[in-house]
């Protein structure tokens, strides 16, 4: 049985922080808010507001070896992991997405979308529930060669193998963009 906790932090991406800001304009998008497609400026580029992404991860493996005489292993691994301001690209322009992030959209009086940013931001958190069940075997393949007599140093060699496979089990994989 193993029982651990990793909390890791990351920077952003420099590519995300440091590119240039651009923007274009008479770009057909979609507007799923009013049903058509407009022309929009789209603000391409990238945030130097970025800030750290913080990682949690929890995780308990039981792993059991059933045979004395095999090396054959059964593992089975919960892990819940919790990750905070992870940086990414919102493309998704949904009257949901734009009422979550109202700064990545322009509108004019009329409600015409004018305005698109697609340039990185902070998420608020994601969490994730995953079980990983893993089995696999290792050994060795038929007899040892034998050394021929007069090689000093030799030693017999002898094939070997390793086999695994497992399925990994998502339960939950939540995004929420702001808290």
């Amino acid at each position: 049985i193993l029982a651990a906790v990793r909390r890791s932090d990351a920077a952003p991406d420099m590519a995300q922080q440091s590119t240039p800001v651009t923007s274009v304009p008479n770009v057909p998008v979609f507007d799923y808010g009013n049903g058509r497609t407009e022309l929009v400026t789209l603000v391409l580029g990238g945030n130097p507001d970025l800030v750290a992404e913080r990682r949690l991860v929890g995780s308990l493996t039981l792993s059991v070896k059933p045979f004395a005489k095999r090396d054959l292993r059964l593992s089975v691994t919960y892990e819940a992991t919790t990750i905070h301001d992870q940086t990414g690209t919102v493309y998704a322009i949904t009257p949901q997405t734009e009422a979550i992030l109202p700064d990545l959209f322009v509108r004019d009086p009329i409600g015409r979308l004018v305005s698109v940013a697609y340039r990185p931001i902070n998420f608020g958190v994601e969490r994730q529930r995953t079980l990983n069940l893993t089995v696999n075997a290792t050994g060795k393949i038929g007899t040892a060669a034998s050394v021929p007599s007069g090689a000093k140093g030799k030693a017999p060699t002898q094939s070997s193998y390793y086999v695994g496979i497992g399925p990994s089990i998502k339960f939950s994989d939540r995004l929420q963009l702001r808290p």
